[in-house]
């Protein structure tokens, strides 16, 4: 007895139909199942050791970290890309989220901004309270102006409000950033930071539990 065959897509169809060029996109988009593409033209900040694809007709330039008072000598995470083509990072265990910034003043875990407009203004500073005995500490990039971003995280990305009536506490590995006029500072003898002023937090929720033996 014969079963009549399922259709199946040629090979050659299945190229044409996944080709990164039937996808209709802004300047960052996310692909099906979450991978993220970047159309560059004419440049764009890409944190580009983490690339899966980078298109043939596209410009690499490293550049320095940007910190208060000045670059520091070295390269950091994120290069200038110019020309025309296309970029593609692999979701991976994470989530990327596109967001849109209007004269926004914001701060980011250096590891969570993947990619950015060329128009924003950054620089990287140092958490406070994150320093080791080593002098190193997590670093934190300042974000402003109108531009373009995407950030990455492990998890969910939620946002908390802070106010001069709500301070907040946060394990440091769980902040992503803020937004606005926050503060944040280590609370002596307390593995949190105590965020407060005016404005909202970011929080990957993949790594939001509680230390062991911390207080509620």
């Amino acid at each position: 007895m014969r079963y009549a065959e399922p259709d199946i897509a040629g090979l050659t169809e299945l190229a044409v139909e996944r080709l990164l060029e039937n996808h209709p996109s802004a300047s960052i988009a996310l692909l099906g199942g979450g991978h993220l593409v970047v159309e560059v033209d004419p440049s764009m900040l890409v944190r580009v050791q983490a690339v899966s694809l980078i298109g043939d007709g596209l410009r690499v330039r490293p550049l320095p970290r940007r910190l208060p008072g000045g670059a520091e000598p070295g390269d950091g995470p994120l290069a200038i890309v110019d020309g025309r083509g296309k970029v593609v990072f692999a979701r991976g265990d994470g989530r990327f989220h596109i967001v849109r910034l209007r004269r926004d003043r914001c701060f980011f875990r250096e590891d969570a901004l993947w990619v950015a407009d060329p128009s924003l203004h950054w620089e990287v500073g140092v958490m406070p309270g994150s320093r080791g005995a080593d002098g190193e500490g997590e670093l934190f990039v300042r974000v402003s102006g109108d531009g373009l971003i995407a950030l990455r995280c492990a998890g969910d990305l939620v946002a908390v409000k802070v106010s001069p009536q709500r301070v907040q506490r946060v394990i440091p590995s769980a902040l992503i950033g803020w937004i606005g006029d926050v503060i944040a500072v280590a609370e002596p003898g307390l593995p949190y930071l105590r965020c407060e002023g005016e404005g909202a937090i970011l929080l990957d929720l993949a790594v939001g539990n509680s230390p062991e033996g911390a207080a509620p």
